[in-house]
């Protein structure tokens, strides 16, 4: 007797994350207790991860260059 492949891929599905309220529900149970205002983290954080990218791209073109070097 064969099963049916759709049946089975349906039962896999929780019905739980089907919800979208569930996706908008904040990560902690409160108020952020944060002293430093949320506008000043993205202040520091974004050239912190700007750095970082434009870091690791210059150490990854130094690295390909050496390898794909013909001369």
């Amino acid at each position: 007797m064969s099963r049916n492949p759709r049946r089975t891929v349906r039962r896999t599905i929780p019905a739980s994350l089907l919800s979208v309220s569930w996706w908008l529900l904040p990560l902690h149970g409160g108020a952020a207790t944060s002293p430093v205002p949320g506008w000043v983290v993205l202040l520091v954080a974004v050239p912190c991860l700007w750095l970082a990218i434009g870091g690791g791209v210059v150490a990854l073109e130094r690295v390909l260059a050496g390898v794909f070097d013909s001369s």
